[in-house]
């Protein structure tokens, strides 16, 4: 269940129409019942990134956006954050779950999620302010169910560019990709989704602690009638070799669990079998 900062109120204002709380609450008279985009944030004891993340959202070029934030039994501050920037912006959503792992707190997230659009964003990471404008601008002038893009890495002091693609605006299915499929990083920020039709597909996040991501982000990339990729840079992804060695060890017995999803998942594509 949302939780909510006790200064905020559900009843604050009245619909001349019932409308679904859920849904109208924090919206303006004549704002859209439905929110362009929902960005998904699972947030575990990230309370010294987690502000410059949320900030990122607010210095989006497009304001209509709501934050679904799961925190996932943060142990610091992380819940304090929450509901700090909730209480001063209405577009913030706070859910709260026990440690059940990203991939729990993001399957979460999509449920209660009421946007035309969805977005990921990981809660050591930023957005480019031109994130939601630029990815949304594509998926409809393509009418495209995923929009990917290029992203920055930032690795202490250093920022580089992780270029997937260099075309200004190819439109095609995952057979359009112009390297070997499994050479593309699957984190799920690396889309934009329609969500109507991801929801349609029943795609969830992986139970596992690593890599989550892989189980929806390629269902996803291979169901998708037509998939945008932009050569813009829209995500700075914040790299840790020491948090990697150690979600790598503490969850290395779940990397069996993954390889024989993976191995379900593309059976139906034997084209995919000189990626592995």
């Amino acid at each position: 269940q949302a939780d909510f900062p006790a200064s905020e109120s559900k009843t604050a204002f009245q619909p001349a129409a019932y409308v679904d709380p859920d849904i109208y609450f924090g919206l303006a008279e004549g704002a859209r019942l439905m929110p362009l985009v929902s960005l998904v944030i699972p947030v575990h004891n990230a309370a010294l990134t987690l502000p410059r993340c949320l900030n990122s959202l607010l210095a989006q070029t497009e304001k209509d956006w709501e934050a679904v934030c799961v925190n996932d039994a943060s142990e610091d501050c992380s819940r304090e954050i929450l509901q700090k920037f909730a209480a001063r912006d209405a577009r913030f959503k706070i859910l709260n779950q026990a440690d059940c792992g990203p991939g729990t707190a993001r399957n979460l997230g999509i449920s209660h999620a009421k946007g035309e659009y969805l977005a990921f964003v990981d809660a050591d990471d930023w957005l480019s302010p031109d994130m939601i404008a630029g990815t949304v601008a594509a998926a409809r002038r393509y009418h495209a169910e995923l929009v990917s893009f290029n992203a920055w890495s930032v690795s202490g002091d250093k920022t580089s560019k992780i270029t997937y693609y260099t075309s200004a605006a190819a439109c095609g299915t995952w057979k359009d990709i112009t390297q070997p499929l499994f050479a593309v990083r699957f984190h799920s920020w690396h889309f934009l989704y329609r969500a109507d039709w991801l929801k349609k597909q029943g795609i969830k996040f992986g139970f596992t602690y690593i890599c989550e991501d892989v189980r929806f982000v390629l269902p996803a990339v291979l169901s998708a009638p037509k998939i945008v990729f932009l050569d813009e840079a829209l995500y700075f992804y914040r790299q840790s070799s020491a948090s990697i060695t150690q979600k790598v060890s503490r969850h290395f017995a779940a990397l069996p669990i993954v390889a024989a999803e993976v191995s379900e998942i593309v059976l139906p594509y034997p084209e995919l079998k000189a990626d592995f």
